[in-house]
Formats: structure tokens, C-alpha cells, sequence
């Protein structure tokens, strides 16, 4: 008699990662594991969800610290680097991620076998902690982790030997971004019976980093079957954009020399407000008015509030106005030029049908 199964799904991403899990048996209730170390620093209301970020100590080749409590100056986009020449190279963030690998002298493997290791261990101690000691002797374990809709074969095979020297089973399957999430918001639409054979949309993965668009057409429905009706295109143009765009207008308003000045936890502090409490938070009423709170700059700008010497407040409407303009930050414009090939092809695919 076969053993019952946990499906675990790891979503590794290129600024947050995530572990899941559920039962083929009994409820089938999807798990996420929300146990992620984090910060005072940290706005998140719920913690689905940790930094894809590691540090090493200098001199040291093993990690130090991970996720939202990765010290010092953390390995951040270390994932971009999987596909080689794939994402530009003149983004800061990529010019960051590949200077720190020669400082380690590790492979871009190394990195991601040693952060999915931690991903894994603290997932399945995690499921330890609901089950017991002794699941595994219960349960199969069946582990699908997700890439980039754009890999290349050679980028998810890299992926996969990374995953397996983690400690990761060899029954791994990959899935793309995008087709995780598309069969994930398709099997509610197929209960409520409102999905048909030859249905063609488009999902876009609009994640961090990086935005994935990709169009599928439905085979069948029970069971569920997708095919691509074009193939997938991804650019890094992620909701991250928008915080480096607004950590450089702090840094005009400011000035460069005295941003630089500041602790690094105050910094990172009005980022994170200006995460979750601003963008996040966001409905399309560029009137509304927030505030986000620098520490630090003392007297020394103008706009310095009066009631407290150590604090500055920027209003919400100024960086607000300056997104939907598309100055904070121009490249997360580029989703666009990557969705408009899709739609035309998903046009001339739709109009195929309507005659056909």
C-alpha cells in the first residue's frame, strides 16, 4: 500500500522566497510556513514570505545569517545570475550581485545551494512541528519548485543540480512562475465552473524583481491541462523598482552626502514603511496623503518637522505623484514593451477562434 503524500512547493524568488505544503489526504489545506526570522524593522503584517538575501562573514565561505535577519550587507539578486547575460548587467542590483561573487570566491551554484538549504531546513521543520518527528516515515514527500518563465533549459537544470545539493529530494519538479500561479487561480475558476476547453489568457507573474507574462490556452479540465500559445517572455521591472526610484528622490531631496551618512537601519526602516505602508497600501488616489520617517538628518534639511529635531517627514503625495508619472522609476515602464508582443499574438490566437 502506497504511502499518503506532502506536496511541498518552494517559491524561489528573485527579492522574496516562500515554502509551502499540504496533505493529499484528509482537508488539503495548503500550509505556509510563516515562522521566517525577521526584524523590528520589518512592516509586514504576516511573514509568508522572507528576503531572498544571505550574508557571509568576511573571510568565511559559510553563510552567517539569512532572509530578514541577513546581516551587514547582505547578498541580495544572487538568482539573476543563474541565467548568464539573460538580465542586463547595468542594473545596480546585478552589478552588486556579481562584484560580491568574486568576493567570495564561490560559484553562483554555491550561493543558491547554500540559501535553499536554509529555505528547505526551516520548511521542513516547520512541517515537523504540525506532524511530528516521524513524518517522514509516514508521508512521500513530492517537492515542485518554481523558476523564471524565460529560463533557459541550461538555467533550470543549473537550478535543479543547486536544489538537489541543498538536500533537496530527486523527484524535484520545476514549474514556471507564471504557470504555478495560472493553474493555481484556474482550478477556483473550474469549480465554479466557468473555465471551457479553449479558453486563452494571459497571466503576468508581476513579482519583486521580475516580471514574467505568458499566455496558455486550456487542453482539458479534469484533469487540468495548459499548453503555452506563446512563449514567455520576463525583464527585471518588479514592484523593486519602485523603492530604489523612491530611495533616490530621498537621496536628491537630501542630498548624496548626507544620505550616505546615515545608519544603515534608518534607512532601511523608511524603505520598509515606504514598502508596506505606502506602496503596498496604494489605491490609485494620487491625493492621498502618507508620511514615511527618516531618522537622523536633524536641522540640517528644511522640511524637518518642528515638534521633533531628530525626525523628518516626507509626505506621501510627493513620491505618490512622482510614480504615476513615471519618474520614480522608468524602468518599471518596460512591462509594458514586454506585454505588447504577447497581446498581439494572444490577439491573432483569439481571432483564430472567433472565425474558426
Amino acid at each position: 500500500m502506497s504511502k499518503p503524500v506532502i506536496v511541498v512547493g518552494i517559491d524561489f524568488g528573485t527579492t522574496y522566497s516562500g515554502f509551502s505544503w499540504a496533505r493529499s489526504t484528509g482537508t488539503k489545506e495548503i500550509q505556509l510556513v510563516t515562522t521566517w526570522p525577521t526584524t523590528d524593522f520589518d512592516y509586514s503584517s504576516t511573514h509568508d514570505k522572507t528576503r531572498t538575501w544571505i550574508s557571509y562573514d568576511k573571510g568565511n565561505r559559510e553563510p552567517s545569517s539569512y532572509g530578514y535577519e541577513a546581516r551587514g550587507n547582505p547578498f541580495k539578486w544572487f538568482k539573476v545570475l543563474l541565467q548568464h547575460g539573460h538580465y542586463s548587467a547595468d542594473i545596480e542590483y546585478v552589478q552588486d550581485a556579481n562584484a560580491k561573487l568574486k568576493d567570495l570566491n564561490k560559484t553562483i551554484d554555491n550561493v543558491i545551494s547554500d540559501y535553499l538549504k536554509w529555505i528547505w531546513q526551516t520548511g521542513i521543520s516547520d512541517i515537523r512541528r504540525v506532524l511530528g518527528k516521524s513524518f517522514e516515515s509516514i508521508y512521500d514527500l513530492k517537492v515542485v519548485l518554481t523558476v523564471p518563465a524565460a529560463w533557459e533549459p541550461f538555467a533550470r537544470d543549473r537550478t535543479k543540480r543547486a536544489a538537489w545539493a541543498a538536500g533537496l529530494p530527486k523527484n524535484l519538479k520545476l514549474v514556471s512562475e507564471p504557470e504555478a500561479g495560472a493553474l493555481y487561480s484556474l482550478l477556483h475558476r473550474e469549480r465554479e465552473k466557468s473555465l471551457k476547453v479553449g479558453d486563452i489568457f494571459v497571466v503576468c507573474d508581476a513579482g519583486g524583481g521580475t516580471v514574467d507574462l505568458i499566455t496558455y490556452e486550456v487542453e482539458a479540465l479534469r484533469p487540468l491541462k495548459l499548453k503555452e500559445c506563446a512563449v514567455g517572455k520576463g525583464d527585471l521591472c518588479g514592484s523593486l523598482f519602485l523603492d530604489i526610484g523612491f530611495e533616490q528622490m530621498i537621496k536628491r531631496k537630501i542630498g548624496a552626502e548626507k544620505y550616505v551618512s546615515l545608519r544603515e537601519r534608518d534607512k532601511k526602516d523608511m524603505i520598509s514603511q515606504f514598502e508596506y505602508r505606502v506602496k503596498r497600501q496604494f489605491d490609485g488616489n494620487i491625493n492621498k496623503k502618507m508620511s514615511v520617517t527618516l531618522r537622523g538628518l536633524g536641522s540640517d534639511v528644511e522640511d524637518s518637522d518642528e515638534d521633533d529635531d531628530d525626525l523628518v517627514h516626507f509626505r506621501g503625495w510627493v513620491f505618490l505623484d512622482l510614480c504615476f508619472r513615471e519618474k520614480l522609476s522608468p524602468k518599471l515602464f518596460k512591462t509594458q514593451r514586454s506585454l505588447d508582443p504577447i497581446l498581439k499574438r494572444f490577439s491573432k490566437k483569439f481571432a483564430r477562434k472567433q472565425t474558426g
